[in-house]
């Protein structure tokens, strides 16, 4: 793990940036296509997703990571956005030893969103979908890219996701808990039918005038086989509840006591908080 690298403080200059913590298939992109259309409300994408790196990840510094993605995000007015899923948050932290949030908030002028999604089924049945097809995104007249393979419906897996979804919701109320970052909630369902009121918010902090339109390009990828699914889902739970392959194993303690019980066949002791 590398060490932070040590800023002059004195001549740092404190930019207005907006940070959206979510999850994938929460609005996300449909958001930031309205957003991006502006010109001055930052370049929201996933920027500490490593795949957005234009080098190799092992040639990056803990500051050199940091500033790349703030350029990345930034628009010509000094103004940035980004969007952060748990899973980048986790990866930034084992390789640079970078809390990329919190150092944002130390170091810059941010405002923090958390936007969830209410109907955690639809959500799963969108995420199993997109991984079957790897379409993650569809819009309004383009030609639609042909799926990889058929979709198939999958209770195992929906089960799967539905408490992962759970997961990564509850890891940022609890990191936005503990840290005690304000910041302003809203739901992908709520801003649906207006999505007004979060860049109305967005601008605001940013200091820009709010979009003149928010027509996007992205349409609802929700179909008949969403709705089919969502009703097999519901009565599969009614009948068998929830799938046995959705449970974590449990972990055994790395100790001498439990390789010596691993020895004997005696059952192993397991630490509190697993499921």
């Amino acid at each position: 793990m590398k060490e932070i690298d040590v800023v002059n403080s004195s001549i740092h200059q404190r930019n207005k940036g907006v940070i959206i913590l979510s999850q994938g298939r929460s609005g996300t992109n449909w958001l930031k296509s309205i957003s991006n259309a502006t010109g001055q409300m930052g370049k929201t994408e996933e920027w500490l997703s490593f795949n957005k790196l234009s080098k190799p990840i092992k040639s990056y510094s803990t500051q050199s990571f940091y500033d790349h993605a703030l350029q990345n995000a930034s628009t010509e007015n000094g103004r940035f956005s980004l969007k952060i899923f748990p899973r980048d948050m986790h990866l930034t932290r084992e390789s640079f030893g970078l809390d990329f949030v919190r150092k944002c908030m130390q170091e810059q002028d941010v405002k923090l969103y958390l936007l969830t999604r209410e109907d955690r089924v639809l959500q799963a049945i969108s995420r199993l979908k997109s991984d079957q097809t790897n379409i993650w995104h569809a819009q309004e007249g383009q030609a639609q890219k042909e799926p990889q393979r058929q979709l198939r419906y999958n209770f195992r897996k929906l089960c799967l996701y539905y408490f992962e979804i759970g997961r990564q919701f509850e890891f940022w109320r609890s990191y936005l808990a503990i840290n005690q970052f304000e910041h302003e909630t809203f739901t992908y369902e709520s801003l649906l039918p207006n999505p007004a009121p979060f860049f109305e918010s967005t601008a605001k902090h940013l200091d820009v005038p709010p979009p003149t339109r928010y027509e996007s390009a992205f349409k609802i990828q929700r179909d008949a086989i969403t709705e089919d699914w969502c009703q097999r889902f519901s009565e599969d739970i009614k009948a068998h509840g929830v799938h046995p392959g959705t449970y974590h194993l449990r972990q055994p303690n790395a100790t001498l006591s439990n390789a010596l019980k691993l020895l004997t066949g005696r059952p192993f002791k397991t630490p509190r908080g697993w499921y």
